[in-house]
């Protein structure tokens, strides 16, 4: 696991989830369930919800969706968006207490 103050390349994502028809609220209760699911918002248009993921790994992250969010009873369909960190280009994020910090990624 990354010694940064948040998730280093694989380990956050951003999921967006279709579901059936009035099955939003339902959805939206049942991901409560899944610890690695940090944040969710309800959205209009083509998508039903948005989900910020924080999984140890791609592997663990693939886990998350596929046997965690996916098996979710009225969920239709689920894409992952994986974030990644630019070398050279600071990150802006919150820190635990909510400040925003600023982190710039080494070149190697």
């Amino acid at each position: 696991m990354s010694s940064l103050p948040f998730s280093s390349p694989g380990e956050l994502s951003y999921v967006l989830v279709c579901t059936a028809p009035a099955q939003e609220h339902k959805v939206y209760t049942a991901l409560k369930k899944v610890s690695e699911v940090v944040e969710r918002h309800p959205l209009f248009g083509e998508y039903d919800l948005i989900l910020k993921v924080e999984a140890k790994d791609y592997n663990a992250l693939g886990h998350v969706v596929v046997d965690k969010i996916k098996t979710i009873p009225g969920v239709i369909s689920a894409i992952t968006l994986v974030a990644v960190m630019a070398k050279d280009e600071p990150s802006l994020f919150r820190d635990k207490s909510g400040e925003w910090q600023t982190y710039k990624c080494d070149s190697q």
